[in-house]
């Protein structure tokens, strides 16, 4: 599978260690010290899991500009996209162009508390169809030391628009 990389692999680790520190919730069982094993069983069952589930690098603040580092199967296809194209994908660009004010805003903001809840969006799929997505979580990614090294959303809930 395209993310059995050890990057993507530690990317997807600590996104899920992370969701567990901010929401105190486990999304899929893990270990704090993982064999390569344990790394691929983990991102097996998010790449399967029935919703919405992304990670991109850095946060919009210091001027970077984040870039998407993986998506589930149920991310690339609701978005119609390839895995070579998401991750080639700045994710500012998943809001259409009168939704990136309020979708930066929303990102600094995570970068500042850490987490948000009950998350409501509306974002464009490749096609450039509008797609509104709730019920969603979105967390700064930490990694080992604490730094926070990108951020992760999940979205249990879509329509196209």
């Amino acid at each position: 599978m395209w993310y059995h990389t050890p990057t993507t692999l530690g990317n997807v680790h600590r996104a899920i260690v992370s969701f567990h520190h901010y929401f105190n919730q486990t999304l899929v069982p893990f270990t704090a010290r993982p064999s390569k094993n344990e790394l691929l069983k983990v991102a097996d069952t998010v790449y399967a899991l029935p919703f919405i589930f992304l990670t991109h690098t850095g946060t919009p603040t210091g001027g970077h500009d984040p870039i998407y580092n993986f998506g589930n199967e149920k991310a690339l296809s609701v978005f119609g996209r390839t895995p070579a194209e998401l991750l080639q994908f700045p994710s500012r660009l998943s809001a259409g162009p009168d939704e990136r004010t309020r979708r930066e805003d929303f990102m600094r903001e995570v970068a500042v508390k850490g987490c948000v809840k009950d998350y409501d969006c509306i974002r464009v799929k490749k096609d450039g169809s509008p797609l509104k997505m709730w019920d969603g979580y979105v967390w700064n990614v930490r990694d080992e030391s604490g730094e926070i090294v990108g951020q992760a959303a999940m979205f249990k809930k879509w329509q196209d628009q």
